[in-house]
């Protein structure tokens, strides 16, 4: 999946050793939940499989403005689409702010993000 959103037009993630505050890059990857009708199509035997995919919540940095996206992967485990995900299905407005993003690594890592900055800052205070 990583790989697949690493060179999907749509989104061009940023590879893990290479994320940058003003690029792409995803914050967190999780299983999304079939819908109810499948499952109970499948358990009965009406259905061979259920088609599982993964929600992805992309950090659109290089965006103007930045801003946070929610994506629909799938089908796992060889994805080979994505969409956007609709407000209905998020619950909440998508895309969101790029300002209400929770931190991640990124941002807190001794190499990356703020360090730069807050080492400027400091000798300049001082």
């Amino acid at each position: 999946l990583r790989e697949f959103l690493e060179t999907f037009t749509e989104t061009t993630a940023a590879r893990p050793d290479q994320v940058l505050l003003n690029s792409s890059y995803i914050f967190m990857m999780d299983l999304m939940l079939p819908r109810k009708k499948e499952v109970l199509d499948y358990l009965n035997g009406v259905k061979d499989d259920v088609i599982r995919s993964a929600r992805v919540i992309l950090f659109r940095g290089d965006k103007a403005p930045p801003v946070v996206e929610e994506w629909n992967c799938g089908p796992l485990p060889k994805v080979f689409s994505c969409k956007l995900l609709k407000e209905l299905e998020t619950k909440t407005r998508n895309p969101l702010d790029f300002s209400l993003r929770p931190f991640s690594m990124m941002e807190l890592s001794p190499d990356r993000g703020f360090k730069d900055l807050l080492m400027r800052l400091d000798s300049e205070v001082l």
